[in-house]
């Protein structure tokens, strides 16, 4: 039989003695190595996204993130070596020609395109810019959207100074007037807007303005309307797509009125 005594001292021996660091134990080391034995135990491996996934992670941590100022002028000095084309202008002074033989207060007239020209004249406007020379549209290029019954009235009527025949002819349709020159006037408006997107698109200018009239945004494709008669814009627009190869045109009408014969002559192009 043992004796008490010494084994209260052995016992005393044993508590007295300090657990090594290596062996301390904590919770969350506990819960680690837990998981890994399990892992070991299924014979379980980290799957390839896992371990990608990793592997970015600490290669993020040692990227160095540099910050980048930008020069909020930068786009303006860029631009300083660009070399801005003119703005062109195209108009014609017998277009002042075009006006109503029988009503002397008829709102389409004269004063408004010599308004227009007179204001930019006054700033000084006229002489910055590349003055392109007018021309008449071809019979061509007016088939493509107006049916030739349009022209034909109208050649009709050039040099013809009865005004009870222009009147009376004019009041068939809504809102206009027929002057000897309106024939060949209106020839000349829409072949002017013509000849102005033809020289931006060929880059030989920045843009550009037609001081045109007779105005055109309510020429149907076989009806004068609305001071209108051919659809000056849209004869424009219509050459960039089908001529100059272009794909989309915006065409932006301010007018108080619904321009309804532009909109007609688009409205079923998907573009």
């Amino acid at each position: 039989m043992a004796d008490p005594a010494s084994t209260q001292i052995r016992r005393s021996a044993g508590e007295g003695k300090k657990t090594p660091p290596s062996s301390v134990v904590t919770r969350n080391g506990a819960r680690k190595a837990k998981i890994q034995t399990r892992a070991m135990s299924a014979g379980v491996k980290p799957s390839a996204s896992v371990i990608a996934a990793k592997k970015k992670a600490q290669q993020k941590k040692k990227q160095i993130v540099d910050t980048v100022l930008r020069d909020p002028y930068q786009v303006a000095m860029d631009s300083k070596s660009k070399v801005r084309k003119p703005t062109g202008l195209v108009t014609e002074p017998r277009m002042t020609e075009h006006r109503c033989l029988w009503d002397d207060n008829y709102p389409e007239c004269p004063e408004r395109l010599i308004g227009v020209i007179k204001r930019c004249e006054e700033l000084n406007l006229i002489e910055q810019c590349k003055v392109i020379t007018p021309r008449a549209a071809t019979k061509e290029e007016l088939h493509t959207l107006h049916s030739p019954t349009v022209y034909d009235m109208l050649e009709k009527t050039h040099k013809n100074n009865d005004i009870e025949y222009l009147e009376e002819l004019s009041s068939k349709y809504d809102a206009i007037y027929i002057h000897p020159t309106t024939h060949e006037l209106a020839l000349i408006a829409a072949g002017s807007t013509i000849e102005m997107v033809d020289h931006i698109i060929s880059g030989e200018i920045q843009n550009g303005a037609a001081f045109v009239r007779p105005p055109g945004h309510h020429a149907m494709r076989s009806e004068p309307c609305g001071y209108c008669f051919y659809n000056n814009v849209a004869l424009a627009a219509h050459h960039a797509i089908h001529k100059r190869g272009l794909e989309r045109i915006l065409i932006v009408d301010w007018d108080v009125h619904h321009g309804q014969a532009t909109q007609q002559m688009f409205y079923d192009d998907p573009r």
